[in-house]
C-alpha cells in the first residue's frame, strides 16, 4: 500500500465544462478565464470526481485507480500529484 498526503482537495470553480475528445482526452474550458485545456484520461478522471464534490487525496487516488484499473502503486501517487499540481496552477482545483 503507498501512503498519500490526506490533502482535501475540490474544483475552484463549477463554472467548467469537460467534454470527452478522444477515448483517452476530454478538453476543460474554464468559463470564469475563458482557457480550454486538454486533459489526458488520468486528469478528466479527477476532474469528474471532483465535480462529485470535495475529497482527501488518499480518495482520489483509490477511486482513479479503480475507475481506471490501475495498480495503486507510487508511480500512481506521483502522477496524481503532478496532476493535482498542474490542475491547480490552472486553477481548475485548489486545496482546502
Amino acid at each position: 500500500m503507498i501512503k498519500t498526503p490526506d490533502a482535501r482537495w475540490r474544483l475552484a470553480t463549477q463554472d467548467i465544462r469537460l467534454d470527452q475528445f478522444e477515448s483517452q482526452s476530454a478538453v476543460l474550458f474554464h468559463c470564469a478565464s475563458g482557457n480550454t485545456h486538454l486533459l489526458d484520461l488520468f486528469g478528466a478522471c479527477l476532474v469528474r470526481f471532483l465535480q462529485q464534490g470535495a475529497m482527501q487525496q488518499s480518495e482520489l487516488v483509490f477511486r482513479v485507480a479503480e475507475s481506471l484499473n490501475f495498480e495503486l502503486e507510487e508511480a500512481l501517487q506521483v502522477h496524481l500529484e503532478t496532476t493535482l499540481d498542474s490542475l491547480q496552477r490552472l486553477e481548475v482545483i485548489e486545496k482546502l
